[in-house]
């Protein structure tokens, strides 16, 4: 069984201008924590798999020299259609994790049982990435719809999960700060979908980044389309929030969510 390790990350925005030596006092991260003394981590996960991810998302990443983590929906045909220009990308260094089989959200996700939570959703979709993209013994999951359900269905969820994924993350809230329950427990990534209306704005997502750099935590982005019509961001606004990273790139640390979780598994602050 793989071990979980579940994130919480609160998304707080500051003001883009602020100095990044003003630090949050209740971060449990060590000043220059990450790797080559960098300030911060951003992780840039984009979900469900849509072909305008390959088009231009992951061209924009790699020509900064940035990797980003892609939950893939393997139901959808933009997934199973492009499954080589998939297994391509993972090659090179991005992480392509597990979004479920069918995306299910609401009552089709509630009823059912944990036998089918795993051999239709989360325990199949692994088998698919295992089989057409390849072997990851540490990818992460997202929970479609950002939900969990409650009770004894959120248990057995959780399970479910914890049993295919070493990480996970839903949605909402802001940059993750405390250092003690990522790396001693097993927790859940929060981070908010910053998509449409949201995606015609880089400040906003750079004020975001910004409150990563004074707090000296772990923000994570969550997009789905990138210039196309499913919760988009406009193309060029992407192009701008690479840019502002790669140009403080000796500030920020951008790695996918896999690569993040095995970091601060590995590496207990002194």
């Amino acid at each position: 069984m793989k071990y979980v390790i579940f994130f919480l990350i609160t998304l707080t925005l500051f003001s883009y201008n602020r100095s990044d030596d003003k630090r949050v006092q209740s971060t449990g991260f060590p000043e220059n924590y990450w790797p080559g003394q960098r300030k911060a981590a951003i992780s840039l996960t984009y979900d469900d798999g849509y072909v305008s991810n390959l088009n231009t998302a992951i061209p924009q990443l790699e020509a900064a020299g940035f990797r980003g983590t892609f939950y893939l929906m393997t139901s959808n045909q933009d997934v199973t259609g492009n499954k080589f220009r998939w297994k391509a990308a993972f090659e090179n260094g991005h992480e392509i994790a597990n979004h479920s089989h069918t995306h299910p959200c609401g009552l089709n996700l509630t009823l059912l049982t944990k036998q089918q939570l795993n051999d239709q959703e989360v325990g199949a979709a692994e088998q698919w990435l295992n089989t057409n993209i390849g072997l990851d013994n540490d990818r992460s999951y997202a929970f479609p719809c950002a939900e969990l359900g409650d009770g004894n269905f959120k248990q057995y969820y959780l399970e479910v999960v914890q049993e295919n994924c070493i990480a996970s993350r839903t949605g909402g809230g802001g940059p993750n700060n405390d250092y003690e329950r990522l790396s001693t427990s097993s927790h859940l990534i929060e981070g908010q979908a910053i998509g449409f209306p949201h995606g015609t704005n880089v400040a906003e997502m750079i004020n975001y980044c910004e409150s990563a750099l004074n707090s000296g935590g772990w923000a994570v982005l969550i997009f789905h389309g990138i210039g196309d019509n499913h919760m988009p961001t406009d193309v060029c606004v992407h192009q701008q929030l690479i840019n502002y990273l790669k140009f403080n790139e000796n500030k920020y640390w951008v790695a996918p969510v896999r690569d993040v979780a095995k970091y601060i598994r590995q590496n207990p602050k002194q």
